[in-house]
C-alpha cells in the first residue's frame, strides 16, 4: 500500500510538472506550424510567416542581442527553453516586438519621406 502511494505521488508530481508543456507544445503545434487551416495545404497562416522573419531580421540586425524565434530555437535544438516559455515567447513577446519594430520603421518612413 505504502508503495502505491508513493508510486500515485510520483505520477501526479510528474503530470503537475510537465502539464504547462504539454498545453504548450500542442499551442504551438497547431496554433503555428501546424494549425487546421494550415495542415495538408503546406503552408502555415501569413501572420506567422511574417512574425518568424521579422523576429530572424531582428535577430540578424541586432547581432543577436533579439533572440531568435523560439520556434527556431526548439526546432534546432540551440536553448534548453521548456515548451510553456517558447509559447510566451512565440504568442506574447514576439508578436509585441514585431508590431513595434514595424510601427518605428512605418513611422521613420512617414517621417523621412511622408513630410515633403
Amino acid at each position: 500500500d505504502d508503495q502505491q502511494d508513493w508510486a500515485k505521488w510520483v505520477i501526479q508530481e510528474y503530470n503537475q510538472r510537465r502539464y504547462a508543456d504539454a498545453v504548450a507544445a500542442v499551442d504551438l503545434t497547431y496554433g503555428g506550424i501546424g494549425a487546421r487551416t494550415s495542415r495538408g495545404r503546406g503552408n502555415a497562416p501569413l501572420s506567422h510567416k511574417l512574425q518568424i522573419a521579422g523576429m530572424m531580421l531582428l535577430n540578424k540586425m541586432s547581432f543577436g542581442v533579439i533572440p531568435q524565434p523560439a520556434l527556431i530555437q526548439i526546432l534546432m535544438g540551440d536553448a534548453n527553453i521548456s515548451y510553456a516559455t517558447a509559447r510566451q515567447m512565440h504568442f506574447y513577446n514576439e508578436r509585441y516586438i514585431c508590431v513595434g519594430a514595424t510601427s518605428i520603421a512605418v513611422g521613420l518612413a512617414y517621417f523621412w519621406w511622408g513630410r515633403k
